[in-house]
């Protein structure tokens, strides 16, 4: 995999199918430094922050995925409620619910006509959180 990223990474997508790989093997150090590189070399759009913020996640690198939507595509994009859904995602996969929670009924407010459908998931979270195992230190 190494030896073809090397022969052909002047094109981004080989950038992204090494950082799919460095996600599957769970190496979280060369993952951090060929993003890095790859930022650098083919600053990303609102769609490439995007696919970067959800391999942010996928590597378990939950404080960079958060930041990524936070900082680079929620700004871009304010009205757009699948950023938040990522923001969720990585609060719901830490076990941080009280947050999840917290930034729900302030979605609520943001977006009044999904109101349901976040209700609904206050409900599963609240649910979740109950029936989850605090992790001891």
């Amino acid at each position: 995999m190494k030896k073809a990223f090397d022969i052909t990474k002047e094109q981004p997508t080989v950038y992204i199918n090494m950082l799919n790989y460095y996600t599957v093997v769970k190496d979280q150090e060369n993952f951090l430094k060929l993003a890095d590189e790859y930022i650098k070399k083919y600053p990303p759009d609102i769609n490439g922050w995007q696919q970067l913020g959800q391999l942010y996640f996928n590597a378990g690198l939950y404080k960079q995925a958060e930041n990524i939507l936070r900082e680079k595509v929620i700004p871009q994009d304010p009205n757009n409620l699948q950023s938040y859904g990522g923001i969720l995602s990585i609060l719901r996969a830490q076990g941080k619910y009280t947050e999840a929670i917290e930034l729900l009924n302030q979605l609520k407010i943001d977006f009044p006509e999904a109101q349901s459908d976040i209700v609904n998931f206050i409900r599963q979270l609240e649910s979740e959180a109950a029936s989850s195992t605090p992790i001891s230190n």
